[in-house]
């Protein structure tokens, strides 16, 4: 199941480390921030991760983003 990544879908962006906290835009101020990746990123370096819905927005499988170079 891929997850709503796409850089156009969220606000209040700031980079930790190599990934990235945030809101979804129609969130409230007082939600709680969220961690995870942009997809435009990394679409560049593992587009298999990245898919576009119906919506035009991207989505990642993280389960295909982490487990990248792990033997079955």
């Amino acid at each position: 199941m891929a997850s709503l990544s796409d850089k156009r879908a969220k606000k209040d962006i700031k980079k930790v480390g190599g990934l990235y906290e945030y809101r979804y835009k129609g969130e409230g101020r007082n939600a709680p921030k969220r961690i995870g990746v942009m997809a435009q990123e990394v679409e560049k370096v593992r587009p298999d991760a990245v898919a576009k819905g119906a919506d035009g927005l991207r989505r990642v499988d993280y389960g295909l983003l982490f487990n990248a170079g792990r033997g079955k």
